[in-house]
């Protein structure tokens, strides 16, 4: 159920996802101001509230009750009132939205991608009994707090979403004319070479998958998921899937190991989603290979070599695409990656001269 926004409303969201940016960059960081803002809730608030946003801030799994308090009590901050946060106004699922899609991420900072919606699953009542500390705040806020207590409470949360922000470098600017093909071949080879959990494989191969089709411009887009989630717990067919206004169109399994170890996942992925054909992208085929394999295949199975497939795509993108699939690796390794495998990747495009230098950040990973 969704409500249409006025002008009013709309400045709304922008006022509310303001403050979170501005709350969020004053803590990120600052262990002090972190810790300045926890004692202020232990001292200020209700011994209660004090308990249940504690336990909203601690929340590092099912997040969505966490991060909703920046939209939550952002509504009777910005507008200086107190109203019922009980109830999502029409300003409210969009600003949630913009917040856990694009804020959070540009911090660095794992969250939701839209709290109200898992929250509220579009019904106009938040208080829905599925987290007694998030019924608890809301209902207090929307009754017996002040415009004071609220902002201490808010501020609380903040700073402990904000302590779980990632030291990660800022996206490499990148020199056009340096994206040559050698020089972008140079550094995926590298990082082919070296052990990364097959973070490299899977998210390389999908940055340049999603590349190349945008260059094509034929309606097909690429999406992947965490390294670490299976296909059944993600509900995808694949490590990359191909779609076309979201309707499945090719599944590709990736893995650093050799190419025998995915063919079971590939073969249940075709019954169950009913491919006729899926890709594997692995190491492991050698000359003559496909020989034996004819033998032993009845089904449409590829089997593609890492940095045979990744050489073959950046041969075919203009080095507009080639930049936008190392923007896109940059996003997909800040996103499911570790902190250490983001930075070096920066650090190895600033030393090869495929982008401008940036500022390191001292005690980096």
């Amino acid at each position: 159920m969704t409500t249409a926004m006025g002008d009013g409303q709309e400045n709304e969201v922008v006022q509310i996802v303001d403050l979170a940016r501005e709350t969020l960059l004053r803590f990120i960081g600052s262990e002090e101001s972190q810790a300045k803002a926890e004692d202020a809730a232990s001292r200020l608030l209700p011994p209660a509230i004090s308990q249940s946003v504690d336990a909203l801030s601690a929340l590092r799994r099912s997040v969505a009750y966490r991060d909703g308090v920046l939209t939550a009590l952002a509504h009777p901050i910005v507008r200086q009132e107190i109203c019922d946060v009980t109830h999502r106004p029409p300003s409210g699922r969009p600003a949630s939205d913009l917040i856990g899609r694009d804020l959070l991420p540009s911090l660095h900072i794992k969250g939701v991608r839209s709290s109200y919606q898992n929250i509220g699953k579009n019904q106009p009542n938040l208080v829905r009994g599925n987290n007694d500390d998030w019924d608890a705040l809301l209902t207090w806020a929307a009754t017996n707090a002040t415009l004071s207590e609220i902002r201490v409470a808010y501020e609380r949360v903040a700073a402990a979403i904000a302590a779980t922000a990632r030291t990660v470098l800022p996206k490499p600017r990148f020199r056009l004319a340096q994206l040559t093909f050698v020089n972008v071949m140079a550094l995926i080879d590298q990082m082919l070479n070296e052990s990364s959990g097959g973070a490299h494989e899977q998210y390389i191969t999908a940055a340049l998958l999603a590349a190349s089709l945008q260059q094509e411009s034929i309606g097909l887009r690429a999406q992947t998921k965490a390294l670490n989630a299976s296909d059944a717990s993600s509900r995808s067919a694949g490590d990359v899937e191909i779609l076309h206004r979201n309707k499945l169109q090719e599944a590709v399994e990736v893995s650093a190991n050799h190419f025998d170890t995915k063919f079971g996942q590939a073969m249940d992925a075709m019954g169950e989603y009913g491919l006729s054909r899926i890709h594997i992208v692995a190491p492991g085929l050698e000359s003559g290979g496909y020989e034996e394999l004819a033998q032993a295949i009845d089904g449409d199975i590829s089997i593609l070599d890492p940095l045979a497939l990744a050489a073959t795509l950046v041969a075919l993108l203009d080095r507009s695409g080639r930049e936008t699939a190392l923007d896109e690796l940059y996003v997909l390794l800040d996103r499911h990656a570790s902190v250490e495998l983001t930075n070096a990747y920066v650090r190895r495009c600033w030393q090869r001269g495929l982008a401008e230098q940036g500022d390191d950040i001292p005690g980096a990973a």
